[in-house]
């Protein structure tokens, strides 16, 4: 796969990110609409439910439908919501990208697409949901995890701090939390989503608190593994480390 990159400055993402990313995939899923909702569907066959929460390049960015296949080869119902309504941050993009980022708010966007995404789910008879997430992602991963109907989280070089914007901090994100996570930082990510940081703490005082997993990936940079270059070794071993032990996380938590 031809991955071609640009540069990019991001305010949600820590300085010297992975950049945005096109590839020539072809996803092997489906565009959905349910209750005005667009979804991108795949592996429709299954019953284990996985919610999946893309960065700021939307829902046709870099590997994340390719990510959300592999999944579905993996035993599970993957939806992928468009949050954004059509909408995308790309490079180049004119404007403030915090201010545009704060447009998708909790209320009236993040939690009404993750309540349709889960009556999605219900309707097609699935009980056990998980949640995964990627940069700007991670954020409505810890707030459907606040929710005892999904059984686990994985969040990817995250970006919980865009939850400041909304007066919600990333300790008080954790505190919500009611399931495992495993959390998969790249070195330059915020000490307080890693090892020993803030939300590990808290993470630690749960009673769910010794299944939950912080790995990172000191040589990575933020981003890589939806949106790295395949090319360079180092990533691309990364990437199948994350994914391998994402898709080793889920199935040990939704079986």
């Amino acid at each position: 796969v031809f991955n071609k990159q640009t540069n990019m400055s991001t305010g949600c993402c820590p300085a010297n990110s992975t950049p945005q990313l096109s590839t020539e995939y072809v996803p092997k899923g489906k565009e959905v609409t349910h209750a005005g909702l667009d979804l991108y569907v795949v592996g429709e066959e299954n019953k284990k439910g996985l919610l999946v929460s893309y960065d700021i390049f939307g829902w046709n960015g870099g590997r994340v439908r390719e990510v959300c296949d592999k999944f579905a080869d993996e035993g599970f119902l993957v939806v992928l919501p468009d949050y954004y309504k059509g909408d995308k941050w790309y490079e180049g993009r004119e404007g403030d990208m915090m201010a545009w980022i704060g447009k998708w708010n909790v209320a009236d966007i993040i939690q009404p697409t993750i309540d349709t995404t889960v009556a999605y789910f219900e309707e097609k008879g699935v009980t056990a949901i998980s949640a995964l997430g990627f940069c700007w992602g991670t954020f409505p991963t810890f707030l459907a995890c606040h929710s005892s109907k999904f059984v686990c989280g994985i969040s990817a070089h995250p970006s919980n701090r865009v939850g400041n914007i909304f007066g919600i901090s990333e300790v008080q994100q954790a505190e919500g939390l009611q399931s495992p996570q495993l959390i998969l930082p790249a070195g330059n990510d915020p000490d307080n989503l890693k090892a020993g940081g803030d939300v590990h703490q808290v993470l630690n005082k749960k009673p769910f608190g010794a299944q939950c997993v912080f790995h990172e990936f000191p040589e990575m940079k933020h981003g890589w593994v939806v949106r790295g270059d395949l090319n360079d070794e180092a990533i691309a071993r990364d990437v199948k480390i994350a994914l391998d032990l994402a898709i080793e996380f889920v199935k040990k938590h939704n079986n």
